[in-house]
């Protein structure tokens, strides 16, 4: 019953809707108060000079300043100095990730510390293999070579 009711009811409803006088007022010459503006009628904001700040899981997925590990490694260090140790732990992993070795140095010693992330020495150990291989010299002597 609920369900014919609605089938008759709803094609009227669509049917009045639909037959509104949708074209130019012609008294005024202008279009009627229901009319959506048009394009160059619309504001246009203002460029703004300074860029936007990205959020922290744009930066993570590699979006905004983590278009490549260095990059990464320049933001992580900002979160970091900025007193966000659990931010620059993501981006030091995504900016390991992107091959940056001293990314993966310093993610490293986060996860060693438990700074920012769970501590995990030997997942830290590895990261540290890693980055040395890499050319780390900073990995190598945190292993002992």
């Amino acid at each position: 019953m609920r369900v014919a009711l609605v089938a008759l009811v709803l094609p009227v409803l669509l049917v009045s809707a639909c037959s509104e006088e949708r074209s130019v007022d012609r008294r005024k010459g202008a279009p009627p108060a229901h009319a959506p503006k048009m394009v160059d009628e619309l504001p246009v904001p203002e460029p703004s000079l300074e860029p936007p700040e990205p959020e922290p899981e744009a930066m993570e997925r590699g979006d905004g300043p983590c278009a490549d590990g260095d990059a990464c490694f320049a933001a992580a260090a900002a979160a970091e100095k900025a007193g966000d140790p659990a931010g620059a732990a993501g981006l030091y992993d995504r900016g390991c990730e992107l091959g940056a070795a001293q990314a993966c140095t310093r993610f490293a010693e986060l996860l060693r510390d438990g700074k920012g992330i769970a501590p995990d020495e030997e997942r830290a150990a590895d990261i540290f293999r890693f980055a040395c291989e890499q050319g780390s010299q900073a990995a190598c002597d945190a292993m002992g070579h």
